[in-house]
């Protein structure tokens, strides 16, 4: 390796460092010379950095963050987010048909992994004819009239809907 490139576990290490103090000593020299090019700028602070050392370097390390918390503004225009977590989505054949062979499959072989399980799936719709298709069609229809029903109430628009399974046929 030359001595002009370090390896990438260290660049990401000093880049970090590089732009804290990148960003420091640009709005201190931009305020002393406010004319000075952009060149100039990363000649001074390349110059300035590389006179630092590791000691003065390391104040410029900022630790990592663990995780970021997200917030919420409360008012009441801010329910779109919760509204479109809780909309119900229409249900396709397919998906009634996957919902109960899963838990047969489950029930009958514990064992199996969820690809193994969702090949099998799988591999059992394409060989379904269309009448057996057509049952899983029209429980689809079902569930997604009675979700269209409650989302078709002005008060009540798109939220998650507790369907009894004998009202949705399912």
């Amino acid at each position: 390796m030359s001595e002009g490139r370090r390896s990438s576990h260290t660049k990401s290490v000093d880049e970090s460092a590089w732009q804290n103090f990148l960003t420091q000593f640009s709005e201190e020299l931009k305020m002393s010379n406010p004319d000075i090019s952009k060149r100039e700028l990363y000649k001074a602070a390349s110059d300035a950095w590389g006179q630092k050392s590791d000691q003065e370097k390391d104040q410029y390390r900022k630790p990592k963050k663990k995780g970021r918390s997200k917030k919420i503004e409360s008012s009441d225009d801010s329910s779109d987010a919760f509204q479109k977590e809780n909309i119900k989505k229409h249900i396709s054949a397919y998906s009634v048909f996957v919902n109960e062979k899963q838990k047969e499959l489950k029930e009958s072989n514990p064992y199996l992994t969820l690809l193994e399980r969702t090949k099998i799936i799988s591999e059992m719709w394409t060989s379904l004819d269309k009448d057996a298709k057509t049952i899983y069609n029209n429980k689809a229809k079902c569930f997604n009239r009675v979700i269209d029903r409650a989302s078709s109430d002005d008060e009540n628009p798109r939220y998650e809907v507790n369907i009894p399974a004998s009202k949705a046929n399912i």
